[in-house]
């Protein structure tokens, strides 16, 4: 008797086997490609890590080649490059943080000498811009120190050159604590190609949809970030109290239109509202049987 249950049961495993083996033959793989070790992406890394991909009824897999990825994450001062439409936000802004030598007693910029990140940079005019906004001007108002080598940066603030040191709050330094934390206007998108179908554009949005939710109750380190768990998870906490992340991909073009200032073309790379209305009305509340039972036959072929 329990040779033929046993024989029952492996005949099962069989065609099932066979059956995720043709379903997942039908399924176009998707490249994604992410810049890595960049918190702005740090929902893409989750979603990677734990396989909601999959879960979802797509398959996507991170590639290194832009001219493979049918999806894209890049920071929206970096553009999208044409033939691609952004399909969600991922985070608000660009973070930076401010250090002080001594406890702060009427902080001000004014006739500081100010570390910065290297001249040229991005960080460098997103620094500098922040400034020139409050009427701080280099040379004039402050003195910048722009040219010392990134590896004693550090070490050099500690030891006495510079009043105040602003860095990326992404890289957080070892031996210092910021004293506040300034907000460039940058942020960061997923972006499609326009020719994806509209069923896979559903499951891309489910595992979207549902991941983030388990992204924010239970962030674990991920191996995209270069940095230690114990430093992720201090570092995940503060972005998501400063708002960095989106709090509700609710795939309105609202969220996304902040984009819009970075691009040359008024009308911005995004779909219609219509397009939205329609996807959100597909997006599967739960994980259907099949769905968790190809997952797991998956993972055990795999």
């Amino acid at each position: 008797m329990k040779k033929i249950i046993g024989s029952i049961l492996l005949l099962v495993c069989l065609i099932f086997g066979i059956f995720l083996t043709l379903k997942l033959n039908k399924q176009t793989i998707y490249g994604l490609f992410l810049p890595k070790n960049s918190p702005h992406f740090w929902l893409l890394y989750y979603l990677t890590d734990k396989g909601y991909w999959e879960l979802y009824g797509t398959k996507v897999k991170v590639v290194d080649n832009l001219d493979q990825a049918a999806l894209i994450a890049v920071k929206a001062s970096e553009k999208i490059p044409a033939g691609y439409k952004i399909l969600i936000k991922l985070s608000n802004f660009e973070p930076y943080s401010i250090y002080l030598r001594n406890p702060a007693q009427n902080f001000s910029f004014k006739n500081k000498a100010i570390i910065l990140p290297p001249r040229g940079s991005k960080q460098y005019r997103d620094v500098v811009d922040f400034l020139s906004r409050q009427g701080i001007k280099p040379y004039k108002d402050y003195t910048p120190y722009f040219d010392l080598p990134e590896e004693i940066k550090e070490e050099a603030f500690t030891a006495g050159i510079g009043n105040l040191y602003i860095a990326s709050t992404l890289t957080p330094l070892k031996k210092l604590t910021p004293f506040a934390v300034i907000k460039a206007p940058d942020l960061a998108v997923l972006a499609v190609k326009d020719d994806i179908k509209f069923k896979d554009l559903q499951n891309i949005i489910s595992a979207l949809y549902h991941g983030q939710k388990a992204f924010y109750q239970n962030p674990e380190a991920t191996a995209f970030l270069s940095l230690a768990p114990a430093t992720q998870q201090k570092l995940f906490l503060f972005l998501n109290n400063e708002g960095f992340f989106s709090k509700n991909l609710s795939f309105n073009p609202a969220t996304v239109a902040i984009a819009q200032q970075y691009y040359n073309n008024p009308q911005g790379p995004f779909f219609q509202s219509s397009f939205y209305t329609k996807l959100l009305q597909q997006i599967r509340e739960k994980v259907s049987f099949t769905d968790l039972l190809l997952f797991v036959f998956q993972k055990i072929f795999s």
